[in-house]
């Protein structure tokens, strides 16, 4: 909830309203003015890091349907205006108001996508993506429906109505940039809609919106190979191929071929900071990646951001098309939208740009330089888009005033401020404005409460609101009395205001709060461990233990044998140190004849320091294994050495895959037991799967395989298991797998006993729900802590709502902590009710956190002893950021007193992420990407982003200690990494 506030005589007043929260994030990325391309953009811009997938757009949908007057009479805004959303015929397409059947997909042709709409579904959670498309790309949407969820975008984000980039209407002719034409906004369609902006509105675009749009290019009129110009507007040139570090001369690309052009220096041919291009960079025609197909009925994207540089679990090797600014599949995948018009003509319809080329593009046509078109209307299953955001114009904010802001973090008030030069701390006062009147502006006499004394942050909060009839003044003035002015056009306070607010009878007592020291372990070009002239490249998230010790995984270039290493950070010593590396210093335990390790997975610490992780090697009697590292000792847990037993089955000739990606890790219990999904042949080598724990003494047993029936399945067979499982302390591991025939469950295999128990399955009734009801989807990624509790989400039919989030052990009764049925309040959100969750955490005292969805706003919850809170409304203001809000959360990490970490983003402010701690009163701002103390220009953080939630006693990698130390990785300028921790500082 947002407080609207009126400026008099320094102070801010405030009374309630509420606003819409974000429903999702859009990661971007900084095109910075500083990097001076010549001839190219001079104003600093955000590009989308990834073109819009499946999800974001379903999401979009959803919400536009929702909020569509016709579709939900009663509910309309400009969230759902000017679309119609189509029923029968076109099930699922979204045209326009005006038009005939032919303008049915005028906004989106479901059919040319890779979504689904579900009419029986109630209204706002129809769309969904194809199984197993979530994270693709989204095809059939036209340049009219980029525009329109940019717009939407805009709204969703918080950024404002007036700031939305285009004009909309009923018809083609209606929709067009803003800021042409003689009037921003002109009814002239015949003027505006059908020609370009010139130069002067382009700059009025770049000046003068704030909201989310398609990029420029400013190429006129041509078509083909013609875009590798810098222009002071080619927005898209820049990002997608300006590289200091390209060949320093101009040079000419494809010679000969229709596609032949000049490449200026400084540039490269594609989009990923290197030439030339391989199958192994880019989707593009016969790029040869899993999700390639010759069917031109086949929609071939890949995942955004699929061309990552790993081999996904050894199913296919990529090179890393992530670009200079970090942005990715700016070559191939699918052509993207631009803001400009391509043709100038007298048609009612002229097309717009598409530039970068897609998954049935040849080489040539990935390049940067290419560029085709498309109506406005039309829609392609090879086109997409990704959006831009300039968040800043020619307005400076005069030194030395604060520009204050108030809103509400649930039943508190949040006060933060611009900070003041020559200022180190703040003293922040409070009163009533009806005393203030009386007094005649006698601020001594007026002051009621003191907030804060010598807060060295620019942020506090305040508990209460202003009696009926009255309202609240704050002032906030610089404590060490700096010289700087308090409110627009006055002098210097430093000298009565500040005397007569000391004489106060409520002057400021002391007071404190928790603040955070952040140190960095390791960053890009430090060099290495005993790697001696290397420098170390890029980093894992690391995993932190309540010791303090951190360990990750980095990678490092330098003229000696080998790549990357594991290494972990001693606390006690403060020195990092070198587990292991693929340097020839060390061998494979077991294998003599192997020559050294060839790749590692990212590392797990347990609370013992010991070091788990799969590896890769060469010349061994085996390619691979599971490996615990302890002080001073190494061992082998599993490997896929044909001499080593599988467990139940006599007859298997060893284990042959033991799957891993980034996401997807094995797990390592503190007493040294770890987990791993593996693939071993039976005697006529047909390939079986399934779970096995164990650890080097006492060897490897079965969890669980496809050759037996699950619990409460008599005649059935598991058919798969899902790869992201949780582990206790005791080696107690929770999983999901699937059985039968589209059969999914919950399972918890008892360590001791070796009995593997039902926590759910399809077979239950859903708590809760009527005898009706059943589940129909038990996702993946539970969470269990050491009493054997698991918690996890499911989805079920025949019910009151659709989704829940569960817990159960497998002995007693399963358990509803909630679902979207209606039956649980959203915690200070009158009247709004949840619509979906996202996939728990559960800490060691039984409490559950979780994100979720709901009817006006999203946000993080804590379920704790029977009681639900708001950690976090993304409605809430954003400490250290004044007037900036919230709108997304990535992974959480809770402890066993309920204190949570996460990042988020957020928008109106300086960068556009933070790390946060919630401690159970107040959140705590750890560290955001305005902080400049330590040197470093961050443009991302990263916390647990691959694995997933932590409850911090699941075996999952955890971000946050017992003493509520974090540990992180952050994205720098240029491309570098660093990965760093945060401990709690003196308070």
């Amino acid at each position: 909830m947002s407080i609207p506030t009126f400026w008099m005589v320094g102070l801010w007043l405030l009374l309630a309203t509420t606003t819409h929260a974000q429903l999702f994030s859009v990661e971007m990325v900084t095109v910075s003015a500083t990097d001076e391309q010549p001839g190219g953009p001079a104003y600093d811009y955000e590009m989308g890091v990834f073109e819009i997938d499946n999800t974001r757009f379903a999401a979009f949908l959803n919400d536009a349907e929702f909020h569509n007057e016709i579709q939900n009479p009663g509910f309309g805004d400009e969230r759902g205006a000017n679309m119609l959303f189509r029923l029968s015929p076109f099930s699922g397409d979204v045209g326009l108001i005006v038009g005939d059947s032919s303008d049915s997909d005028a906004i989106f042709d479901i059919s040319r996508s890779l979504l689904v709409y579900t009419p029986a579904n109630p209204v706002g959670l129809r769309y969904s993506s194809v199984a197993g498309k979530r994270n693709h790309a989204i095809v059939g949407v036209s340049w009219i429906g980029a525009v329109k969820f940019s717009n939407w975008l805009t709204i969703d984000h918080g950024i404002g109505l007036t700031e939305r980039c285009y004009i909309e209407g009923e018809s083609e002719l209606d929709w067009f940039p803003r800021t042409i034409g003689s009037e921003i906004g002109g009814t002239q369609a015949t003027t505006n809609a059908v020609r370009d902006l010139n130069d002067a509105e382009r700059a009025a675009l770049v000046n003068d919106c704030r909201g989310y749009r398609l990029p420029m290019d400013q190429g006129g009129t041509a078509v083909g190979s013609v875009n590798a110009v810098p222009r002071p507007f080619n927005e898209w040139y820049k990002a997608a191929s300006f590289d200091p570090d390209a060949p320093d001369a101009p040079r000419v690309a494809f010679a000969g071929s229709f596609e032949e052009h000049v490449v200026p220096a400084d540039h490269w041919i594609h989009a990923y900071g290197r030439d030339p291009l391989t199958n192994l960079d880019a989707n593009f025609r016969d790029s040869g990646d899993p999700f390639d197909d010759p069917d031109p009925a086949v929609y071939a994207t890949t995942p955004v951001g699929y061309y990552d540089g790993t081999n996904h679990g050894g199913v296919f090797q990529t090179n890393p098309n992530n670009n200079r600014y970090g942005i990715f599949d700016m070559s191939g995948n699918v052509w993207e939208l631009l803001n400009d018009q391509v043709t100038i003509t007298d048609s009612l319809t002229p097309d717009h740009a598409i530039v970068g080329g897609s998954y049935r593009s040849n080489v040539r046509q990935v390049a940067s330089a290419n560029r085709g078109d498309i109506g406005p209307g039309t829609t392609r299953p090879v086109v997409g888009f990704r959006v831009l955001r300039v968040t800043s114009g020619s307005c400076v904010v005069p030194t030395g005033v604060p520009d204050l802001s108030l809103n509400k973090l649930g039943p508190d008030v949040v006060l933060d401020w611009t900070v003041l030069p020559d200022t180190t701390t703040y003293d922040v006062v409070r009163g009533e404005l009806s005393v203030l009147r009386a007094s005649g502006g006698d601020f001594s006499q007026a002051t009621a409460e003191c907030i804060a004394d010598d807060e060295p942050t620019n942020s506090v909060t305040f508990a209460g609101d202003p009696a009926a009839g009255d309202a609240f003044w704050f002032l906030v003035r610089g404590a060490d009395c700096g010289g700087g002015t308090y409110e627009t056009g006055s002098i210097s306070q430093s000298g009565l205001r500040d005397a007569e607010i000391e004489a106060s009878g409520s002057a400021c007592p002391a007071v404190s709060s928790l603040s955070y020291d952040v140190q960095i372990l390791a960053q890009s070009g430090d060099e290495p461990p005993q790697r001696m002239g290397e420098s170390f490249t890029t980093f894992t998230d690391p995993d932190l233990n309540d010791a303090g010790q951190v360990v990750f995984k980095g990678n490092f270039d330098g003229p000696l044998s080998g790549n990357e290493g594991i290494y972990t950070w001693d606390p006690v010593a403060e020195t990092l140190q070198r587990t292991v590396d693929d340097s020839f210093d060390f061998s494979p335990p077991g294998q003599s004849g192997a020559t050294s390790w060839t790749g590692f997975s990212p590392p797990l610490l347990n609370e013992a320091g010991h070091v788990f992780f799969h590896g890769n090697f060469s010349f061994g009697d085996n390619s691979q294994g599971l490996y615990v590292f302890t002080d001073p000792g190494e061992a082998v847990i599993f490997d896929d050495n044909p001499l080593q037993s599988v467990p139940g089955q006599p007859a298997a000739q060893g284990f042959t895959v033991f799957p891993f990606s980034a996401g997807v890790l094995p797990l390592l219990s503190d007493n040294d037991f770890g987990v791993t999904a593996a693939h071993y042949d039976d005697a006529v080598f047909i390939d079986h799967e399934g779970v096995y724990l164990g650890d080097s003494a006492s060897g490897i047993v079965r969890v669980a395989d496809d050759t037996i029936s699950p619990p409460g399945q008599a005649g059935s067979s598991f058919v798969g298991f899902d790869l992201f499982m949780s582990m206790n302390a005791g080696g107690d591991v929770a999983m999901h797998a699937e059985y039968g025939v589209g059969g999914h469950g919950m399972y918890r295999f008892v360590r001791a006993s070796g009995t593997l128990l039902r926590v759910a399955d399809g077979s239950l009734v859903p708590p809760g729900q009527a005898i009706t009801a059943s589940f129909s989807v038990i996702d993946g990624s539970p969470s269990m802590n050491d009493t054997g509790a698991v918690a996890f989400h499911a989805s079920f039919t025949n019910g009151t709502g659709d989704q829940g989030i569960y817990l159960g052990d497998g002995v007693g009764p399963l358990t509803r902590v909630l679902d979207n049925s209606g039956s649980f309040a959203v915690p200070g959100r009158p009247g709004a009710s949840f619509l979906t969750l996202g996939v728990p955490a559960l800490n060691a005292s039984g409490d559950v956190v979780f994100s979720a969805t709901f009817t006006g706003g999203s946000g993080v919850f804590l379920a704790a002893g029977g009681a639900l809170t708001a950690i976090l409304d993304l409605a809430d203001s954003v400490p250290g950021q004044p007037g900036a809000t919230f709108f997304a959360v990535g992974s959480v990490s809770v402890t066993a007193s309920g204190h949570v970490a996460f990042t988020a983003r957020y928008s109106g402010g300086v960068g556009d992420e933070g790390l946060y701690l919630h401690d159970g009163t107040d959140l705590v701002r750890v560290i955001d990407e305005s902080d400049a103390s330590l040197g470093l220009t961050m443009t991302n953080l990263h916390m647990l982003t691959t694995t997933g939630s932590s409850g911090g006693a699941d075996g999952k990698p955890n971000a946050l200690n017992s003493s509520d130390s974090i540990a992180f990785r952050a994205s720098l300028a240029g491309g570098a990494e660093a990965v760093l921790l945060a401990t709690v500082g003196s308070e």
